[in-house]
């Protein structure tokens, strides 16, 4: 725990902030410096990062965020060799984001 000016704030929240700030710049950077066609990650993708590492704490999250990236890795793979797929597929990462944390994060609330 952290008082500044009688404001509490909890290492999550600061390390998450944190987290925000590197991805919004990765995000900002990557859009103006190279020409993607589209960005592979959305700035909603970053507000739901952010707002679950502020819920369920930066350790939980980076669970989160390795089990929503291998399943929807699986999902392209399965859609790359079964529905002849593009590699320039575009999937929504939201939902498995949104999914994970649920799996995930709500024993650890309830637990505490």
């Amino acid at each position: 725990m952290l008082w500044i000016h009688n404001i509490w704030l909890n290492w999550d929240v600061i390390y998450t902030l944190n987290n925000f700030f590197v991805l919004s710049c990765e995000f900002f950077f990557s859009k103006n410096k190279f020409e993607f066609k589209h960005l592979p990650i959305g700035r909603g993708d970053i507000f739901l990062i952010t707002v679950i590492g502020i819920w369920i704490g930066w350790e939980i999250l980076l669970f989160v965020l390795i089990f929503s990236s291998l399943s929807m890795l699986i999902i392209f793979i399965m859609g790359f060799y079964l529905y002849n797929w593009k590699f320039n597929k575009r999937l929504p990462f939201g939902p498995a984001i949104g999914f994970y944390a649920i799996l995930i994060g709500v024993p650890k609330i309830l637990v505490f």
